[in-house]
């Protein structure tokens, strides 16, 4: 599957060898992942959203980039991983899935609104 023997991979699991660019990679498409979540300098395990520049980014870092950008929003909501709170209260599971219920809801009875006017 990646091209490597074994022992690399045991190398790898040991610390006492790493993959190269080309195999972190292949191994984050592998598990549709981002590298930066195999480096764990993220605990976000994709990209989100699409910079004005059509870049991936993994989160925005300042308002001005959120208001340029594209955001998956069921995506982020769905992702276990995700850190997300509302007025400083963290959002379980159940609650995500029900935000991303009623957004999709609310979205689709707007499209709908908009194709009939």
């Amino acid at each position: 599957m990646l091209g490597v023997t074994k022992q690399a991979i045991s190398g790898w699991e040991r610390n006492v060898a790493s993959p190269d660019y080309k195999q972190l990679c292949h191994i984050a498409d592998l598990f549709n992942v981002s590298v930066d979540y195999l480096l764990t300098r993220t605990d976000f395990p994709s990209p989100f959203y699409l910079s004005s520049n059509g870049e991936l980014s993994i989160f925005p870092l300042n308002t001005g980039l959120v208001e340029t950008s594209s955001f998956d929003l069921n995506g982020l909501l769905l992702t276990p991983n995700a850190k997300l709170h509302l007025g400083g209260n963290p959002l379980s599971m159940k609650d995500r899935q029900m935000v991303a219920e009623l957004v999709s809801t609310i979205f689709g009875r707007f499209q709908e609104v908009q194709q009939k006017s």
